[in-house]
């Protein structure tokens, strides 16, 4: 029984399903675990076993890969020809996202509602943070005044200007 259990873990299956399988309620898969070591040891293994292999396809496709494939191409009157195509996928920015948020939490993380209304004044309207130290001249320049508009409203086509 170990052995079919953890085949059907490997693919893929939960414990809930592996229980259903043997058509017995999942708390008697769990005291048989309990029970019977060998079994915990087996479905344990499994599982370790298909996270891995996600684990290692999401990297994968995070990276981007090549791979081969054979076409076949018929002609009329012809006889078929078999070609080797190298065909190239793209690294995956939602895969890379994924996994470096579930890897490296504190450098990727996705921001919560919490991150995103502290960016939020009590108005609603985003505050600006300047990263150089700078002052905020959304209002105007250091000097107080208020940016000048460009004279035909297109900044950098005023006459004279380079």
């Amino acid at each position: 029984m170990p052995v079919m259990a953890a085949q059907k873990r490997r693919e893929g299956a939960t414990k809930e399903q592996v229980a259903a399988y043997f058509n017995v309620d999942y708390s008697t898969l769990k005291r048989w675990e309990d029970n019977y070591p060998e079994l915990h040891e087996a479905l344990r293994e499994a599982e370790e076993f298909v996270n891995a292999t996600v684990e290692n396809a999401m990297l994968k496709r995070a990276r981007g890969y090549t791979y081969s494939e054979i076409t076949i191409e018929r002609e009329p009157g012809k006889s078929t020809r078999r070609k080797r195509v190298i065909k190239q996928v793209i690294p995956d920015v939602d895969a890379a996202k994924y996994w470096l948020g579930n890897r490296w939490r504190d450098r990727w993380k996705s921001p919560d509602k919490a991150d995103l209304d502290a960016l939020l004044g009590a108005d609603g309207e985003a505050k600006l943070f300047l990263i150089d130290g700078g002052e905020d001249k959304t209002d105007g320049d250091a000097s107080g005044e208020s940016p000048k508009e460009p004279a035909n409203g297109v900044e950098g086509d005023s006459p004279g200007e380079v």
